[in-house]
């Protein structure tokens, strides 16, 4: 006899090396432990790392390297979607190193495998508090900032405080680990990314975000992606 499922499981896709030589993939554990999994295509040479809770994985466009998402640690955190910082795992020595701390929800490599564009959560860097003559503390206001951050180095090379349009957010950002290969936000070329803002009249554009700094320049719509 069949039995329903109390709630649907959060599935995320397991992935495969460019020259592929490699697979990863996250393996369950107990009491929500998890483990980010990398490996030869035949189950040898395996390195793990530890993940507890939701993690999402996408291999380095051009090398042997997994870029993972996922609460390094044990949390309460009421979301059940990767959320963390953004971790490499290596596949041939198995060495694991934090690229970018906090609270990541998405990711994404440059073709050339040189930076990491990550959408973070984090506390506005400055709040003046309104005056009051009763001390309370001041509720935390968080912004979304888009980081391009050098692999090599760890260096953030540029960022942009930004609102991503609803759209994106419903339809591709919580997956955006099996929209890697399919659906490319950043140009060919490595120097920009695309990304659907709400600008400061409420109407959602394509954001043409350049990872040197340069300003940023909009395309009227709701979403885009670049050719392969």
């Amino acid at each position: 006899m069949s039995k329903a499922l109390k709630a649907p499981g959060d599935f995320r896709s397991a992935v495969v090396s460019r020259d592929q030589k490699f697979i990863s993939y996250v393996r369950a554990g107990a009491a929500g432990k998890a483990d980010v999994v990398i490996a030869a295509r035949d189950g040898s040479n395996e390195h793990t790392m530890s993940v507890f809770g939701p993690a999402a994985v996408v291999f380095d466009p051009v090398g042997d390297t997994v870029a993972s998402i996922g609460p390094s640690k044990g949390t309460n955190s009421p979301f059940a979607i990767p959320l963390g910082p953004i971790r490499l795992l290596d596949a041939k020595s198995g060495k694991i190193r934090t690229l970018l701390d906090g609270s990541v929800v998405s990711f994404w490599w440059s073709p050339d495998g040189a930076t990491i564009a990550a959408l973070r959560v984090q506390p506005v860097a400055s709040v003046i508090p309104a005056a009051s003559t009763v001390p309370s503390p001041a509720p935390q206001v968080n912004e979304v900032r888009l980081l391009f951050v050098d692999v090599a180095s760890g260096e953030i090379r540029s960022q942009h405080v930004v609102q991503p349009g609803q759209l994106f957010i419903d339809q591709f950002l919580t997956y955006f680990d099996q929209y890697a290969l399919s659906h490319r936000l950043w140009a060919p070329d490595s120097s920009s990314f695309l990304l659907p803002v709400v600008d400061g009249d409420g109407t959602t554009r394509i954001a043409v975000l350049y990872r040197n700094g340069d300003p940023a320049r909009t395309i009227d719509g709701a979403i885009g992606f670049w050719s392969p």
